[in-house]
């Protein structure tokens, strides 16, 4: 009898301390039941801060404000799940601190699909991966204040930062090992201020008044285009305060300032900068070496404009193999800001033949290793940008003499060409070209038609209103000529079996005008680009 009882007692204290199971709680969606529905999203946090489970709240497509005033909480409470709406209709509205404040949350908690406006100090600040986010600055554009904050190893991923007004930071990196990558930040004085070390950045593309990214402490970048406008009198592409190694990165300047800044102050500083572009800026390495450290920088296999100025005994610039200073980077569209690359580009082909760690795709999402050059070996190119497509048959220079050419040598040397002695050598067609036709998008879903199984690229660009300025469209400034530039916002690849009609989903983009491009690939041929417009008004 007392040990039945003792079982019992038991088994009733084990089953009191399992751990409560995760839930769904649901705020104006469906899927939930009582007591799991909510009316307000901070009820939501706070029901899920309570568990301390790994809860998952869901979010339907309306804005979110809190009552008081502040922003919407979550701490303390172990691991969680933010889900917005997939369409993209879920909106955080501003709060007096970070619109939206996630942390202390434990391993594996995310944050995503959701449009977050900046709050008094940020839109977002948090420990947890957040992907698929929109970051925009609506409030009080005299405020110094940023977009997001990564704290405690936090990640970035998918997302767009746009901002307004001056003095603002798209991203702030307060701590060690966060990754930020495939992200778009526009509208700030400043792209990335790193503060932790061992920040991973790579697939950015920022369009900054001042710096592109800040590196207080050492990390790595990777695949990235910088814009940089004339805001100060020494704006960066890169500044950095601690070691830092870039790669296949194009910087772009509005006259002044430099791509690279590398200052040394209680320890040394090395920047190792591989398969860089670099136009525009007043000169391309600022180096400034402290009382007994140094500010050095790498440079190898580049194409670069001018050689820099090195300041100070303990700086030193180190010009390795595979730098060329070519007056013409052959970017398709350099004053409307596209960096891709053109036929006859001097970056094709020219990046490191044997790089130190390899990398599977450019800024697009595209092959990095490409024989662009069509001279039968695949190399990556300089720059963000992979070309795509191999040279026209123009472009590869004259075929071989054949007997009736006037300009006709010598037979070479060896046996007789097969089949026979005097036939002329074939001459082998270029591939054929996949053709996409048909291009339009609908309720955020892409359709066209490809005329041969093809693996089929979309990118999705926002096209936002600008002015010029520098002989290229940047943010909007008063008492200039107006532009419009674009942004990309999506990367969609999808693989046609065969010919006839795609349909490819876009997945969660919001409200605005946007323009889609589309590029079908089969082998080494590639169709010419084909776009489209369009409107998402909800």
């Amino acid at each position: 009898m007392h040990r039945a009882i003792a079982c019992l007692t038991a088994l009733a204290a084990l089953t009191l301390a399992a751990p409560a199971a995760a839930e769904d709680l649901c705020v104006d969606v469906t899927g939930c039941s009582a007591p799991n529905t909510f009316t307000g999203f901070q009820e939501a946090l706070d029901a899920a801060d309570a568990d301390g489970d790994s809860d998952v709240v869901h979010l339907g497509p309306f804005t979110y404000q809190r009552s008081n005033g502040s922003g919407f909480t979550y701490q303390d409470g172990g691991p969680i799940e933010i889900a917005g709406d997939p369409g993209g209709g879920t909106v955080i509205a501003p709060g007096s601190g970070p619109s939206l404040w996630v942390s202390d949350t434990g391993t594996g908690s995310s944050v995503h699909d959701l449009t977050i406006q900046v709050g008094a100090h940020s839109a977002l600040r948090t420990d947890a991966d957040a992907h698929d986010v929109d970051v925009v600055d609506v409030t009080n554009t005299t405020i110094l204040k940023q977009g997001v904050d990564l704290i405690d190893g936090a990640s970035l991923r998918d997302a767009t930062v746009v901002m307004a007004g001056t003095g603002k930071t798209g991203i702030v990196v307060e701590d060690v090992g966060s990754d930020i990558s495939d992200v778009t930040i526009e509208g700030v004085s400043y792209g990335i201020e790193v503060e932790g070390f061992g920040a991973a950045i790579e697939r950015v593309r920022i369009a900054s008044a001042r710096d592109g990214i800040v590196m207080g402490a050492a990390g790595t970048i990777r695949e990235c285009v910088l814009e940089i406008g004339d805001e100060g009198s020494h704006p960066a592409g890169v500044d950095a305060a601690a070691s830092v190694a870039v790669s296949d990165c194009t910087m772009v300047g509005s006259g002044i300032g430099y791509a690279i800044s590398a200052t040394s102050s209680s320890f040394d500083t090395v920047v190792e900068a591989t398969g860089i572009v670099a136009r525009g800026f007043g000169q391309t390495f600022d180096l400034n070496g402290g009382s007994g450290v140094d500010a050095d920088v790498d440079v190898s296999w580049s194409n670069l404009v001018a050689e820099a100025d090195a300041y100070g005994d303990a700086a030193d610039l180190h010009v390795g193999d595979g730098v060329r200073f070519d007056a013409d980077a052959g970017f398709l569209d350099e004053d409307g800001g596209d960096y891709h690359l053109r036929e006859g580009s001097p970056l094709v082909d020219a990046g490191d033949p044997d790089p130190a760690f390899p990398v599977d795709f450019d800024l697009d999402g595209a092959d990095r290793l490409f024989d662009g050059d069509g001279d039968g070996t695949a190399r990556i190119d300089v720059g963000a940008y992979e070309r795509q497509s191999a040279p026209t048959a123009e472009g590869l220079g004259p075929e071989e003499p054949g007997p009736e050419d006037p300009g006709a040598g010598p037979p070479p040397a060896g046996p007789p060409a097969t089949p026979a002695a005097g036939t002329p050598p074939p001459v082998l067609a270029p591939p054929r070209r996949p053709v996409i036709s048909g291009l339009s998008v609908r309720r955020r879903v892409a359709r066209l038609s490809v005329d041969m199984p093809a693996r089929v690229a979309l990118r999705v660009f926002r096209e936002r209103r600008g002015t010029r300025r520098g002989g290229r469209c940047g943010p909007r400034r008063r008492r200039a000529a107006r532009c419009t530039r674009s942004v990309l916002v999506k990367r969609v690849t999808t693989q046609a079996a065969q010919a006839g009609r795609v349909r490819v989903r876009l997945g969660r983009i919001g409200k605005g005008r946007y323009r889609v491009e589309a590029v079908a690939t089969a082998g080494q041929a590639r169709s010419a680009r084909v776009t489209s417009r369009f409107r998402v008004a909800g």
